[in-house]
């Protein structure tokens, strides 16, 4: 405080660019935090957008596949032929994950 810069450019102001006078804001030279983190979210909402998009195109081009049980009513047979579960399929993609496993082809 009482520095030749302050003596030239006056004490500073608050909410005002140091150096530029009366005019300008931080928010208008650089915007507010909240709209950098409106921007980021949209950038982040948009990437998942996009890979749920592609996951959907995956399941519609299953769902076209006339060989696919999924969704259809099934059986599981033991050797003898009996019945040991039945059920709808859910899916019948290799890549599924249950309980930490894949299912593979197996």
């Amino acid at each position: 405080m009482g520095d030749a810069y302050e003596q030239v450019m006056e004490q500073d102001r608050t909410g005002r660019v140091c150096g530029i006078g009366t005019g300008p804001t931080p928010k208008i030279l650089w915007g507010s935090r909240s709209e950098q983190k409106l921007h980021q979210d949209n950038e982040s909402l948009k990437q998942q957008i996009d890979v749920l998009e592609e996951r959907m195109k995956k399941i519609e081009s299953r769902g076209n596949n006339e060989d696919s049980l999924a969704g259809r009513m099934v059986r599981i047979l033991n050797f003898s032929r009996q019945v040991v579960a039945s059920g709808i399929l859910m899916s019948d993609d290799n890549d599924n994950v249950v309980m930490g496993k894949k299912l593979g082809g197996k």
